[in-house]
């Protein structure tokens, strides 16, 4: 029996490398890898720095070929912090086809490790037993934003990765490397700012000061070395992060709540209004969010929870694929949900259920409102994560000491 499901995972296996490899043939260069592909492999063989207009130029003229796309403005080159490159280097020396292929199984297991860890991590804070956690990974691999980030080689899943992978390892007192793996979420700084720093205040507040050093002297010998290989960078990443914003004009939910609004009213592309009324929905979040906060354990978890979910609605830009970051929230919904008892296969086929359901909604939803649409799964997570708390009757405290799980205090 055992060699039998040995075999059949070491065919899945196989037929799954087969595919992403079929995939990578075909995708060419519209995907979020290919620029910063071809600035690290530039800068590798030629010595061209990845933030050059030759960069721009090589990634606009290859694009340019593809059907459909002969006008597209919407094109840019690297984009990315320079120790990106640093990172990216042993996929540049290969073709595009197998650093594409490597890429792709890289972020799939990016995002069923991060659901495991959240499983595990969840499971410590709530004193739950060990269960298998077959629910976390069927949401992970269902979920929408996942199967975006695989259609688009997004790097988003490596910050969840990141954020969930430090959140396990810093809860099971591994702290040197949990800072050493928080500092490497850092890929996409715009995405990973708020749950870093959610994490980073969880580890002061608890006075637990080798993570923190041992994070923040990764991030620095990080930064040093690209330094060293990309003099300057730094600038050049902030004129490419501007140039991008101003074609792109990212929004986060607080801000598309606010253009849609406008819009609704007649308002046309929004202006002012549009400002406050986002700026005002925002507000209103951040504030949902620190009650909920505020009434529950305190625990590290909840607090890497409330700080994705107010990059969300806080920080630009909100893509679709950023969302797989909202996983930290909603499987560890699922675990608690299922508890202990014997209806936890009940709990999660009506959670998987769901999920399916409403990545329906969201696929139909894009077809006829592909901005709009981009608010379900931020909303979603906020009522999974502010509901429960705010809905409790009573408020909780936790006090943790070392080498001890929180002793929780309900009070009346």
């Amino acid at each position: 029996m055992k060699w039998a499901g040995a075999l059949l995972l070491a065919l899945a296996v196989g037929v799954d490398v087969l595919a992403c490899a079929a995939y990578a043939t075909t995708i060419g260069a519209t995907n979020d890898l290919f620029p910063r592909w071809v600035g690290t492999r530039l800068w590798l063989q030629y010595g061209v720095s990845p933030y050059s207009p030759l960069v721009d130029q090589g990634v606009q003229a290859v694009v340019a070929d593809l059907p459909g796309r002969e006008e597209d403005p919407f094109v840019f080159g690297f984009v990315y912090p320079a120790y990106v490159a640093l990172l990216l280097a042993p996929l540049a020396l290969l073709p595009f086809w197998a650093a594409a292929t490597l890429w792709l199984l890289l972020l799939q297991a990016c995002c069923l490790g991060g659901a495991l860890a959240c499983w595990r991590a969840t499971e410590a804070e709530a004193s739950l037993p060990a269960a298998r956690p077959w629910p976390a990974l069927a949401l992970a691999t269902l979920f929408p934003a996942t199967v975006i980030n695989l259609i688009f080689l997004q790097f988003s899943a490596l910050v969840f990765a990141a954020a969930a992978g430090a959140w396990l390892l810093l809860r099971r007192r591994r702290e040197v490397l949990g800072g050493v793996v928080l500092a490497l979420g850092v890929v996409k700084p715009a995405l990973a700012i708020l749950p870093v720093l959610a994490l980073v205040a969880g580890e002061v507040r608890r006075r637990r000061w080798r993570a923190l050093a041992s994070g923040g002297v990764a991030a620095l010998a990080l930064t040093a070395v690209s330094l060293v290989a990309l003099p300057g960078w730094p600038v050049a990443f902030w004129r490419s992060t501007v140039n991008y914003a101003q074609g792109a004009n990212p929004v986060s939910a607080g801000s598309l709540v606010g253009l849609t609004v406008t819009q609704a009213l007649g308002g046309g592309d929004g202006g002012a209004t549009a400002a406050v009324i986002g700026a005002a929905v925002a507000l209103a979040a951040g504030g949902i969010i620190v009650g909920a906060w505020c009434r529950s354990q305190r625990t590290l978890g909840a607090a890497l929870q409330a700080g994705t979910l107010a990059g969300a609605w806080f920080v630009p830009p909100l893509y679709e694929w950023n969302n797989v970051l909202l996983l930290v929230v909603l499987v560890p919904v699922l675990r608690r949900a299922m508890g202990a008892g014997q209806r936890a296969t009940r709990v999660a086929i009506v959670a998987l259920a769901s999920v399916v359901i409403a990545g329906s909604v969201t696929a139909w939803g894009y077809v006829r409102w592909p901005s709009e649409t981009r608010l379900l799964w931020p909303t979603l997570a906020l009522a999974s994560y502010c509901v429960p708390r705010w809905a409790a009757r009573g408020t909780y405290s936790v006090t943790e000491r070392s080498g001890e799980l929180p002793s929780i205090a309900t009070e009346a």
